[in-house]
C-alpha cells in the first residue's frame, strides 16, 4: 500500500485551493452585493467586486495582502448601517408607544 503525501501532488492541490477560492470569492461577493444592494452602499460593493478581481486576475499576494484591509472597512460600514437601523427602528417603536399612550389618555 502507498501513501500519497501533499508533497507529491501540489499541483493537484494548488489547482484545487485556486478553483474553490475563486468560487467561495464569488459565492461571497454575490451575497455581498445582495445585502448592500438592499442598504445601497457603493463603496462595499465596490470593494467586493476590486476583491473578486484581484482573485480572478489570479494576484493572489495581492489579494491577500488587500483583504484585510477590505474587510475591516467593510466591517466598520456595516455596523455603521446597523447602527442606523437600530435607531430608525428605535424611533419607531418608541414613536408606536407615545401614540399607544396618547390614545389611552384621550379615552
Amino acid at each position: 500500500m502507498r501513501i500519497i503525501t501533499v508533497a507529491e501532488t501540489p499541483r493537484a492541490f494548488e489547482r484545487a485551493y485556486v478553483y474553490g477560492e475563486k468560487i467561495q470569492m464569488a459565492a461571497f461577493t454575490i451575497q455581498q452585493l445582495i445585502l448592500s444592494g438592499l442598504m445601497v452602499n457603493a463603496i462595499i460593493i465596490g470593494l467586493d467586486i476590486g476583491l473578486l478581481t484581484m482573485a480572478y486576475l489570479n494576484k493572489h499576494v495581492l489579494e491577500q495582502t488587500v483583504k484585510g484591509s477590505v474587510f475591516s472597512v467593510k466591517l466598520e460600514a456595516d455596523f455603521a448601517i446597523l447602527s442606523r437601523l437600530l435607531c430608525v427602528t428605535t424611533n419607531a417603536i418608541q414613536s408606536s408607544e407615545l401614540v399607544n399612550n396618547n390614545d389611552v389618555l384621550a379615552k
